[in-house]
């Protein structure tokens, strides 16, 4: 096959769509059904432009279909000096591990601020809570999954993968500031032509 030929044929692949597949399989404490519906649209409307099909299901229906599966942990403990954590993906070394932790009383500190404007809804209101708490919630896990497919402790200057979005950021409704750079979307490729075998 002549080099040309090998060319068109890996630009034909790259030009097509596969879905990876990304299964999240949640541990420790439990939130709110609401709450948990707001976090898993925003972390699907954030990678879905990707081509990144992204989940949750029970640690026993993981895995099917080549699925890459991470077990997130949402730990209820004690933040105090570390209040913009929001979560942690874990490395060994140079490579990401499958266990990403999330912080729910992190996210309830920030929201907590008086000074904080959510826009979309009366902020008193319980339902616009448990949506905003979830909304955040899903954009630090959003960041966390980019970590691991990305396979890089690293952060960007802006979008997804930047370390500290503002607070007014992080609850904006729709907030297009968190999508991916072309080069970060270019070292999802080699995973989604993996997908494809």
């Amino acid at each position: 096959m002549t080099p040309n030929i090998a060319y068109v044929i890996l630009f034909c692949l790259l030009q097509l769509p596969s879905q990876l597949r990304v299964e999240l399989v949640f541990n420790g404490r439990a939130v709110k059904p609401r709450v948990a519906a707001a976090m898993m649209c925003e972390v699907r409307r954030i990678w879905s432009p990707y081509h990144v099909d992204v989940s949750a299901v029970a640690a026993k229906d993981s895995g099917r279909d080549s699925a890459i599966v991470l077990s997130i942990t949402l730990v209820d403990g004690d933040t105090s000096g570390v209040v913009y954590t929001l979560g942690v993906t874990q490395f060994v070394g140079a490579e990401p591990t499958r266990s990403i932790l999330i912080y729910p009383n992190a996210i309830s500190a920030l929201l907590s601020s008086e000074g904080l404007v959510v826009r979309d809804c009366v902020r008193v209101a319980m339902s616009c809570e448990d949506t905003v708490f979830g909304r955040v919630m899903g954009r630090a896990l959003a960041h966390e999954i980019g970590h691991y497919l990305l396979r890089s402790r690293g952060h960007a200057v802006a979008g997804l993968m930047r370390a500290r979005p503002s607070a007014e950021t992080l609850v904006e409704l729709d907030s297009p500031a968190f999508g991916l750079s072309p080069g970060e979307q270019g070292l999802l490729v080699p995973r989604r032509i993996q997908a494809r075998r």
